[in-house]
């Protein structure tokens, strides 16, 4: 759930709602929630509905305590919070206001996990000012020497992955006890056999 946005819905008693006890909750609706309609939380609502309890946390001195909704109001999100993230039309946000980090101790991918999550370019705007950003700082976005570094790195990632995956596919294929001659034996088999060694091994 971490940075997820949802739409505040209502505040609920369980008893009135058929929740699972008696606290009160604030029923907020995450449109991007993945939760089968057969495992929806609660009844009678949109699977998309989750039930956030109100939480009491003593002071660290235990002579006190507060209850409040673990909620926070969104005014924005930061680049790291909207990896993943879509944003267009149709989408849970629509347009983007981007305001790229301009310290001089940056993540490498920042800029560019920025402004990728629109999905069409005239759904997000810049939103730094002429003197904290210039063009040029735009076009050097993926030329510096950490992307440089990142990207040589994940290409040799890649080219060593093919070779890496097929050694132990072979591997596990040559683990399947469940044929007769070894032009017959399979990954699955292998992967079945590996499944039931583990399960024996480490009974739960």
């Amino acid at each position: 759930m971490n940075g997820s946005v949802g739409v505040v819905q209502g505040l609920y008693f369980s008893n009135a709602e058929g929740m699972p006890d008696d606290k009160m909750y604030v029923v907020v609706d995450f449109p991007e929630t993945t939760i089968p309609e057969a495992q929806k939380l609660i009844p009678n609502m949109p699977k998309t509905c989750v039930p956030i309890p109100i939480v009491t946390r003593r002071c660290e001195k235990n002579c006190c305590s507060i209850s409040a909704m673990p909620l926070q109001v969104c005014k924005a999100l930061t680049i790291h919070k909207s990896q993943g993230m879509n944003i267009g039309e149709g989408k849970q946000f629509e347009k983007v206001v981007v305001c790229l980090p301009v310290s001089g101790n940056k993540c490498p991918g920042l800029e560019l996990v920025a402004t990728s999550r629109a999905v069409e370019l005239t759904d997000f705007a810049i939103g730094n000012s002429s003197t904290q950003l210039t063009k040029q700082d735009l076009f050097n976005i993926g030329k510096t020497p950490a992307y440089k570094t990142r990207r040589d790195f994940l290409t040799k990632i890649r080219m060593s992955s093919g070779p890496s995956q097929e050694q132990a596919r072979l591997l596990i294929k040559a683990l399947d006890q469940n044929t007769t001659t070894d032009s017959d034996k399979t990954f699955e088999g292998g992967c079945k056999f590996l499944l039931d060694w583990y399960r024996t091994t480490f009974p739960i």
